[in-house]
């Protein structure tokens, strides 16, 4: 459900699966956790969402289960715009 919830930018969804204890690292079948999914579909604000709602349930250095973690994806797939959401929400540096 959290998945979907991502993939379709839904992040009142997002809120309330948080409100009812969803397990926010859980992977889907293709080896993702949800801020994995968020950072391959290049949603920051998704992202964001995730990371306010599960607040520390969640841990952005999580890795899939290829080892990968949501800099990697975002890095691997071009995505600067969650590259620099990441990198500003974790560091609080301005990239650009």
């Amino acid at each position: 459900m959290l998945h979907l919830a991502v993939k379709e930018s839904r992040t009142q969804m997002i809120r309330f699966l948080a409100d009812k204890a969803v397990n926010p690292p859980a992977l889907n079948n293709t080896g993702l956790g949800a801020i994995h999914l968020a950072a391959r579909l290049d949603k920051p604000d998704v992202l964001l969402a995730l990371l306010d709602a599960f607040k520390h349930r969640i841990d952005v250095n999580e890795r899939t289960a290829d080892n990968e973690t949501i800099l990697h994806i975002a890095t691997k797939e071009g995505n600067l715009d969650l590259i620099h959401t990441i990198v500003t929400r974790e560091t609080g540096l301005m990239l650009f």
